[in-house]
């Protein structure tokens, strides 16, 4: 069996973020939806356990930002169906604000058409 842990990146928008859960007198967490663009987007749930859960304060995080993470990924077997479930646990966390397209509009120009380019 092999017990080493498995450590990836994960760039991606986040899509919805879930209110604090206190599971345990010893255990709470945080999840965070997050989606990994592509051919075939990525849908993943990072977990932020104790006091990682109020990185989403500190760095300003909502639905819409885009964030880099380290996560540490476990897995865990449950029953005869023999279903695995993978927890993506966040390690480390930034986050990059998203430009509004109101912003950006200003800075784009269009170019007048001309004889030769009647579109512009």
């Amino acid at each position: 069996m092999n017990n080493e842990t498995i450590v990836a990146t994960i760039v991606g928008t986040v899509e919805r973020i879930g209110e604090k859960q206190q599971i345990s007198p010893k255990f709470s967490k945080r999840v965070m939806e997050v989606t990994i663009p592509g051919k075939r987007p990525s849908e993943w749930d990072l977990e932020l356990q104790y006091e990682r859960m109020d990185l989403v304060e500190q760095l300003g995080i909502t639905p819409g930002t885009q964030i880099q993470a380290t996560v540490k990924l476990e897995s865990k077997r449950w029953g005869d169906q023999r279903k695995t479930f993978v927890n993506a646990i966040v390690q480390e966390l930034s986050a990059n604000s998203v430009a509004q397209p109101a912003q950006a509009a200003p800075q784009m120009q269009a170019a007048a058409p001309t004889a030769s380019n009647p579109f512009g």
